[in-house]
């Protein structure tokens, strides 16, 4: 194996899939940035005129009025918005991602001793197969469909919720908008694009990188993938339970793929070779902050390359206290115990479990460990 070169293929991919998601979080953002300003302007508008007749007939979710059609058409139109620009910025962004992630699953897997039988696959093919695989249980179209009508029906809250509390249009719009002083982070703008990024671009992104990935894998003959979390802080109860128990080995084309989990899940798809399993290195970042967060004088000892074949092999050479805090009390007493952190979750379902889900699951190592505590 290649070892450097591998090192230097899963590092890449993880800082250069952040660095896509920023530009395409930023790209959807100054598309929808305009059509805010357009359509909060016509929103504020139409609230200003209503009367209090109005206003009544819209608590009861009467929209007879002319005033009122235009009001359900404007938060229509947001909801529309949403679903065109993101679904059309992720769709020519996506291609090029596929592209890019195409190439670099054909040279995972040779980095990894995969002989070289040359990868036949279209990009518009990779790109095909990452939207007709369901990502979380829905496919990707449905996922943005989801913060389009969550934002839709929040917008509406928003004004009748006003409305019955006998707030003014100003105040009305500064939920939507969000207030001054906090640059708009209180509002219902902001969290909607902080939704868009984390559940949509990088959950998307993630799903793309791995669809590309095992395309790339079934044309030049790897029979069979596993999952490798990433080594630091911000990893799931989810992901970092990943091969805890020896490494779960999947048929290229039957078994689950990343992300999973919503929320910006990084965990990667690597072949299978012949040294998988065996000791072999890969970068960790002891902190719960991306490294670019992580002041320069204080990474010495917190970032580098560990030899773990397992995030539960990783942990356990940590100091108490990072493992402490990462786990909590309980479920660090119970990984001290022996219990394997693939205990804690469920990755085919994408599930972490509580504390009583645990117990239950595991009652034996439980009563053990924890005693009457």
């Amino acid at each position: 194996m290649e070892t450097e070169k591998l090192e230097d293929l899963i590092g890449n991919q993880q800082l250069n899939q952040h660095r896509f998601g920023t530009h395409v979080t930023n790209s959807i953002l100054k598309l929808l940035k305009r059509s805010d300003d357009r359509l909060t302007r016509q929103l504020a508008d139409i609230l200003e005129g209503l009367t209090e007749k109005e206003k009544a007939l819209l608590l009861k979710n009467n929209f007879t009025a002319n005033r009122l059609k235009r009001l359900r058409e404007t938060i229509a139109e947001m909801e529309s918005d949403i679903t065109k620009i993101v679904s059309s910025v992720m769709a020519d962004e996506g291609r090029s991602y596929a592209a890019f992630e195409l190439r670099r699953g054909a040279a995972l897997a040779l980095a990894s001793g995969v002989a070289d039988l040359g990868v036949k696959i279209t990009v518009s093919q990779a790109y095909a197969a990452a939207m007709s695989r369901p990502m979380n249980g829905r496919h990707i179209r449905d996922h943005i469909r989801d913060r389009s009508t969550a934002h839709r029906k929040l917008i509406s809250s928003a004004i009748n919720e006003g409305y019955i509390l006998g707030e003014s249009t100003e105040k009305i719009m500064r939920r939507i908008r969000g207030t001054v002083e906090l640059k708009g982070k209180d509002g219902l703008l902001v969290k909607r694009n902080g939704s868009i990024e984390r559940l949509v671009v990088r959950s998307a992104l993630n799903h793309i990188s791995n669809t590309a990935t095992i395309e790339a894998f079934k044309q030049i003959g790897v029979e069979e993938y596993f999952l490798s979390p990433v080594f630091d802080g911000r990893t799931s109860d989810i992901c970092r339970g990943l091969n805890a128990s020896g490494i779960t080995y999947y048929k290229v084309g039957q078994g689950i793929l990343p992300p999973l989990h919503a929320g910006g899940c990084r965990t990667i798809a690597l072949a299978r070779t012949k040294s998988s399993g065996k000791t072999s290195r890969k970068p960790f970042v002891r902190d719960t902050r991306p490294v670019s967060k992580i002041p320069k004088d204080e990474r010495k000892n917190k970032i580098g390359i560990t030899n773990a074949p397992s995030f539960d092999a990783w942990l356990g050479r940590q100091p108490i206290a990072t493992q402490k805090e990462w786990l909590g009390p309980t479920r660090y007493k119970l990984f001290k115990g022996g219990v394997k952190l693939d205990k804690f979750a469920d990755p085919v379902k994408g599930k972490a479990f509580n504390l009583a889900e645990i117990e239950s699951r595991n009652k034996a190592d439980f009563a053990r460990i924890m005693g009457d505590a």
